[in-house]
């Protein structure tokens, strides 16, 4: 188990494990997340063992910039890529109309966050290609999100475990779909938004 992403080992540690295809719990800005590189389908196959979600695939991406976003997506849907580059980075996920980029696990849509947690970001850069984020639960629980309890359930499933104080504090991510006319929102979480189909957010 390591300290949080302001540990310079700790990301040196999650950065080589990632780029080999293995498993890291990482803060967010919202909840830990069990996290593997996108391409890594060895990673993805066994994140959906671990949450009992074998062949379940529908994972949210975590990507350090807009512009990563928009090699991975056909459009951005409804809302503007200007609208949504004053709204990122925030927890709010969209879900966009997937692109020829994406890792061959991904449907037709692909949902996408651009996360508020500086470090983390820069760690994504780094791996250079978006990671998966899930919250560190089996699937039907609610997400943990105590160092101890994460380390206690799944320190010896994962490669390693990085939490901090701050994703401890928060909920899940608002998701919206932009994949229609309106934005819709398809879970309330962090992020306030304002209402379903308006396209003005508010935090």
């Amino acid at each position: 188990m390591s300290s949080g992403l302001e540990d310079e080992r700790a990301r040196h540690d999650a950065l080589s494990i990632l780029r080999s295809g293995g498993i890291v719990v990482l803060p967010t800005d919202t909840v830990p997340g069990l996290s593997g590189a996108a391409s890594a389908m060895a990673a993805i196959t066994r994140i959906s063992q671990i949450k009992g979600r074998a062949g379940d695939r529908t994972y949210i991406l975590i990507a350090d910039s807009i512009n990563t976003v928009g090699r991975y997506v056909s459009s951005f849907g409804c809302i503007a890529k200007g609208d949504l580059g004053r709204i990122w980075p925030a927890p709010v996920t969209g879900v966009f109309p997937a692109g020829s980029a994406c890792p061959p696990w991904v449907d037709d849509t692909v949902a996408f966050r651009v996360p508020a947690h500086e470090r983390l970001r820069d760690l994504i850069g780094k791996l250079g290609e978006p990671i998966v984020s899930t919250s560190v639960n089996r699937h039907g629980d609610l997400p943990l999100t105590n160092r101890e309890e994460i380390t206690d359930e799944f320190g010896k499933m994962v490669d390693l475990v990085i939490t901090d104080t701050e994703s401890a504090k928060k909920t899940e991510s608002t998701i919206v779909d932009f994949t229609g006319t309106q934005p819709r929102v398809i879970r309330a979480g962090s992020y306030a938004w304002a209402a379903a189909g308006d396209s003005n957010p508010s935090k």
